[in-house]
């Protein structure tokens, strides 16, 4: 995606940095998928024809469509949430919107590429460029530019990625050891310590 939105909070910022779609809405919606919360804009929502009320003893506010009803109750400080998993509603990522400004063949490579990548064992991205880009590979007829396609359409191979993710070590602290002042020492004799 070309222009993120930075979603700032109390513990940090995130962006939502990729597109989706709602079932039963026509326009994207913007997800955080680092987070737990999408942005749905009102104004879409009406265009897309469907009606937003606020109810006040519900503290909720109510989206209606033609066959289907959302609503949005009052989470905390202010902000309104849908609870997805109530309604059996998911959010997806469809790989239409992110097709868009390729062309068919360019897709087809692509798809290709993906499959190449699979049947040779799913190495590294970076390993099966250099494989590419050496002619490493007998009658290959994936290119560069066709496995770039396809890391923009279809995202990371999960494949690959599993088992080579993992935590590393942090640095060692060192303790530091800082002598006392004999004044403080002398103004806290009495002082119990309890660990627990």
């Amino acid at each position: 995606m070309e222009h993120p939105i930075a979603i700032h909070s109390t513990t940090g910022a995130t962006y939502a940095n990729t597109i989706g779609y709602v079932p039963n809405l026509p326009d994207l919606v913007y997800i955080c998928e680092n987070g737990i919360a999408s942005i749905l804009s009102f104004a879409r929502v009406q265009e897309a024809g469907c009606t937003i009320e606020y109810n006040q003893k519900q503290d909720a506010f109510v989206v209606q469509g033609p066959a289907w009803s959302l609503i949005f109750n009052c989470i905390l400080l202010g902000l309104y949430g849908h609870h997805v998993s109530t309604t059996g509603l998911c959010l997806i990522n469809t790989v239409d919107a992110l097709t868009e400004g390729y062309l068919p063949w360019q897709v087809a490579a692509a798809k290709a590429a993906q499959h190449t990548m699979s049947m040779m064992g799913s190495p590294r991205l970076q390993t099966f460029k250099l494989m590419v880009w050496a002619n490493l590979v007998n009658n290959c007829l994936v290119t560069l530019k066709s496995i770039r396609v396809a890391d923009n359409v279809f995202g990371p191979d999960v494949a690959s990625l599993q088992g080579k993710m993992v935590h590393q070590m942090p640095d060692r602290v060192d303790p530091v050891l800082v002598k006392i002042p004999l004044e403080i020492i002398s103004h806290n004799l009495n002082v119990i310590v309890l660990l627990t």
